[in-house]
């Protein structure tokens, strides 16, 4: 579990981030929404280290995240970020890159460790992808890629900053079908997303922000019946249900 007690953080002398406090729970998914510029990256980075707090406690599994090294960090924690080069190697190679947190200099993979990414590969769907550059991969194939390097790196939680960003619909769905199967593996998931509609269907949590504060927490019906959503970006918000009971939301403005 991740835990974050009256958190700020920011740039240099700008405070983006204002007394932030919110748990991410294990073996659950929980979806960070708000408008752009609300503090949804500058959150997960902060988690990560990659931004120093300035207040406030973060703790990781009960440890205090700023007495944590960066290999112990990541045996906690797999990040998956917004934005990544897109380096000539293999997807093997590539998710073999997840078990550097385990591995001491200079590193040698045993046949653990290749067994990992082969099962990785096949949870993911990839194994046809195991010799092809990920560079020239389809931005679908390219998550799926780094979702393997996530897993082999056999960290609790997974934390990924907008991972269904330039993808089909299919691939969105696709993508979140598999943070779901890892939810019932016991993964913690925390993702930051765009689409509310997945973050409505897909979440255990909604974590709404807004100007780097937190609007409201709760599971997508809290959310939904509180009009958090509708305050926060301004829009009206529907939940429709087909035949069969699947419940779907629509957004627009009024």
């Amino acid at each position: 579990m991740i835990e974050l007690v009256n958190v700020c953080a920011g740039y240099g002398k700008e405070t983006i981030l204002h007394n932030i406090s919110c748990q991410f729970h294990t073996a659950g998914i929980t979806a960070i929404v708000g408008p752009n510029g609300s503090g949804k990256s500058t959150l997960i980075k902060t988690i990560l280290g990659i931004i120093p707090k300035s207040q406030g406690e973060i703790k990781i599994s009960g440890m205090d995240s700023g007495t944590m090294d960066r290999k112990e960090l990541a045996r906690e924690i797999g990040y998956l970020p917004q934005v990544r080069e897109l380096p000539a190697i293999t997807a093997q190679r590539m998710i073999l890159h997840g078990r550097f947190p385990h591995l001491s200099y200079p590193r040698v993979y045993s046949k653990a460790d290749l067994k990992l990414v082969d099962d990785a590969m096949k949870q993911m769907g990839i194994e046809s992808l195991r010799y092809k550059d990920v560079s020239k991969m389809s931005g679908g194939e390219r998550q799926k890629v780094y979702l393997a390097m996530a897993l082999v790196q056999n960290a609790k939680t997974i934390i990924l900053d907008e991972p269904t960003t330039y993808l089909d619909i299919a691939y969105q769905m696709e993508l979140m079908n598999l943070l779901d199967n890892l939810k019932k593996e016991g993964k913690t998931i925390v993702v930051v997303l765009h689409d509310l509609n997945l973050a409505l269907q897909y979440a255990d949590t909604i974590v709404v922000m807004e100007k780097g504060m937190i609007q409201g927490i709760g599971t997508p019906n809290q959310i939904y019946n509180d009009k958090i959503l509708e305050t926060v970006f301004q829009v009206q918000c529907k939940k429709l249900k087909d035949e069969e009971e699947n419940e779907y939301y629509f957004f627009y403005k009024s």
